[in-house]
């Protein structure tokens, strides 16, 4: 019992050891007050009376802030008025598990600071003002399992870096500017369960290396300008994927046959693209195979003839009359 008592002792001292010294987390966290306008920052009445940052109070019992020891290991501030820019000094909070800002105006780029938060597991900035591209530092988040940056003006490529996030689980992109093609090295993210990066202008293939992506189970590309064809590998995923969007591309050829062995595939939505040929009869028998709940089948049925789909749908103008648009 002692020699286990001993050991918890002595992984919780390595544990604080990691940790920056309290002036440098205390600097990194009034760095995040001052460029955000923190004199506005405001939480609903149910989460904090009023705004303690900057008092008397110990860092740790900060409004939003979380730590275990003395290490700052959660920053959630989401929702709470927000305005300016994430300074570099974030990136010294080093035992940094979760930095959610969803919900403000946060603007400007993302800095390459955040690449140091080594610890970090999910990264929330869904529905601010962020721009520039997408660090590629942050290939570096070995921890990391959570990317929401959904809903901001980010553009450039997705970095081929990202591929080295082994624990992700979900990467969320959407409502943005991002440009170029699908990087093939997203093809060895096995734990990646949801990959939406719909409403952008990324170009090029569907990378055949997706069908490796054995616990994806949501695949959202609806609304960029991807090409190519449907690859069949997709087939693979035969135990978790479920919904398929690939609506308002450019895709041409035909549905693959091999789309018919996703025995869990309850949503498949083609329309607005260049398709041709006929739904393969593997696809529609999955309408009497799923059980109880019935496929959503979607094509432009003046591209793809579909005698199972549960819909065919219209491309024409204006989009309020298009119902390819509607789930």
């Amino acid at each position: 019992a002692a020699a286990v008592i001993g050991g918890f002792l002595f992984s919780l001292i390595l544990f604080e050891e990691k940790c920056e010294p309290d002036a440098s987390q205390e600097a990194a966290l009034i760095a995040l007050y001052d460029s955000t306008n923190g004199t506005s920052w405001q939480w609903p009445s149910y989460r904090y009376r009023n705004n303690n940052w900057l008092t008397a109070e110990p860092v740790c019992k900060w409004n939003g802030v979380t730590c275990k020891g003395d290490c700052v290991t959660e920053l959630s501030l989401e929702y709470s008025n927000l305005q300016g820019s994430i300074p570099t000094e974030i990136g010294n909070l080093n035992q940094l598990e979760r930095l959610d800002l969803e919900g403000n105006t946060i603007r400007g780029s993302l800095p390459s600071t955040l690449g140091n938060l080594s610890n970090l597991k999910q990264l929330i900035l869904n529905r601010n003002n962020i721009s520039g591209s997408i660090p590629s530092v942050l290939g570096n988040l070995n921890s990391l399992q959570l990317m929401h940056l959904g809903d901001n003006s980010i553009s450039g490529a997705i970095p081929s870096t990202l591929g080295n996030l082994s624990e992700l689980q979900a990467m969320d992109l959407t409502h943005n500017r991002i440009t170029g093609e699908i990087p093939s090295d997203l093809g060895r993210l096995s734990k990646l369960e949801k990959f939406h990066v719909y409403f952008n202008e990324l170009t090029g293939s569907i990378p055949t290396t997706f069908g490796n992506l054995r616990n994806l189970d949501m695949l959202m590309l609806e609304g960029n300008k991807i090409s190519g064809t449907i690859p069949s590998t997709l087939g693979n995923l035969n135990k978790k994927l479920n919904w398929i969007d690939l609506r308002d591309n450019s895709l041409t050829g035909t549905i693959p046959t091999e789309l018919g062995r996703l025995s869990i595939l309850s949503n498949l939505y083609v329309g607005v693209n260049d398709l041709t040929g006929t739904m393969p009869n593997e696809i529609c028998m999955l309408q009497t195979t799923y059980g109880s709940a019935t496929p959503f089948l979607m094509v432009d049925c003046e591209e793809v003839e579909c005698p199972c789909c549960t819909q065919c749908c219209v491309d024409v103008t204006p989009v309020a009359a298009n119902n390819c648009y509607w789930f």
